[in-house]
């Protein structure tokens, strides 16, 4: 952009002049010093040609000079005039958008850094503050499309916007090197409280706590910060106990429910046994009254004699019948667990809850 103005024109009604222009933008002003001709030889033309081209000049030494605000309708005073106005004119066009930008760069600027001190100060990363960086930066890039800020301007608050984003990347690395040792820390105490209840399944007694203690650990699971697959795969180690358990029951309730047929076969054996015993005695008792009865007596009317006998027959082949329909009811009972144990514990819900 044209920053500095040299060009020939008139002071007053006709005294030709160099006049030398250049904006104040701090100042909101353009500064027009003149240099009457019989005074602008080579020397000082080449000076000045040379400034509008980035050299330096030194002004303090000149006296005609006049203070114009910029935002006014002309960038002249009334006693100066130009030779070419179609410069003057476009330089104006081109002024007036650079005093536009900026103001609108104070105002980005004063914006951006005061976020950036905000994100500095917060000490935490957070999406909130990422996605309002971005937002900014997609601002400032728009009015740059729009030619509301220039080139350097835009670069100045990319700077600024960088430098943001720098900062939410640190704290970021922290945020995730800090949740990166309190999941091993969450680990290990996960670790330790499923590691203990599977070492208590060899003690029956402890089976209704493990059943609670699982439950109570697949809930603090699920509202930990713990990423998934780690979740996952303490779900799976408390399912594989919860399974074991399962398993244990059964075969713990198979295993009472064969005890309990050994004893009752003992026991039934036992009875048939003296049952057995008892009939041959019974036979024997009615044998030897009709002997000495001649056979006029078969026993009938020696119910004192053998009713005791009788009495002990009747009780026992009761037993046995009870006993028996027990057996059956058991072997009925336990032939479809053992049958079908493999099946059932697949089909049943190894979770928890």
């Amino acid at each position: 952009m044209q920053q500095h103005l040299v060009l020939w024109g008139s002071i007053g009604t006709d005294r030709k002049a160099l006049l030398a222009i250049y904006l104040e933008e701090e100042k909101n002003q353009v500064v027009i010093h003149a240099f009457p001709k019989d005074q602008a030889d080579d020397n000082l033309q080449n000076q000045l040609f040379a400034w509008k081209n980035g050299a330096s000049f030194d002004f303090s030494k000149n006296d005609l000079v006049w203070y114009v605000d910029a935002n006014g309708e002309s960038i002249l005073p009334r006693e100066v005039r130009v030779d070419k106005p179609e410069i003057i004119q476009r330089v104006q066009d081109t002024w007036g958008k650079l005093l536009m930008s900026s103001k609108l760069f104070k105002v980005c600027k004063e914006e951006i850094v005061l976020h950036k001190l905000f994100v500095t100060s917060s000490q935490a990363y957070s999406q909130e503050l990422w996605n309002k960086t971005t937002d900014l930066w997609k601002k400032y890039s728009n009015m740059f499309r729009d030619q509301e800020l220039t080139w350097e301007q835009k670069e100045l608050l990319k700077a600024e916007v960088d430098e943001t984003f720098e900062v939410l990347k640190a704290e970021k690395r922290k945020s995730v090197d800090e949740d990166k040792a309190q999941s091993k820390v969450l680990i290990k105490e996960f670790e330790k409280q499923i590691e203990n209840q599977k070492s208590l399944l060899i003690y029956p007694e402890e089976w209704p706590k493990i059943h609670d203690e699982l439950r109570k650990i697949h809930g603090e699971l699920k509202t930990s910060p713990l990423k998934m697959q780690d979740k996952k795969a303490f779900f799976d180690k408390i399912d594989e106990i919860y399974q074991s358990l399962k398993s244990y029951k059964k075969t713990q309730n198979a295993t009472h429910t064969r005890e309990r047929l050994d004893k009752l076969g003992k026991i039934l054996n036992g009875i048939e046994t003296t049952l057995e015993k008892d009939k041959i005695s019974l036979a024997q008792q009615q044998e030897k009254i009709a002997f000495y009865t001649k056979g006029k007596n078969s026993g009938s009317s020696w119910g004192g004699l053998l009713e005791s006998i009788q009495q002990r027959i009747t009780e026992k082949e009761a037993k046995v019948a009870d006993i028996k329909k027990t057996i059956s009811e058991l072997e009925h009972r336990l032939k479809p667990k053992v049958k079908n144990e493999d099946t059932s514990e697949k089909g049943e819900e190894a979770s928890p809850e």
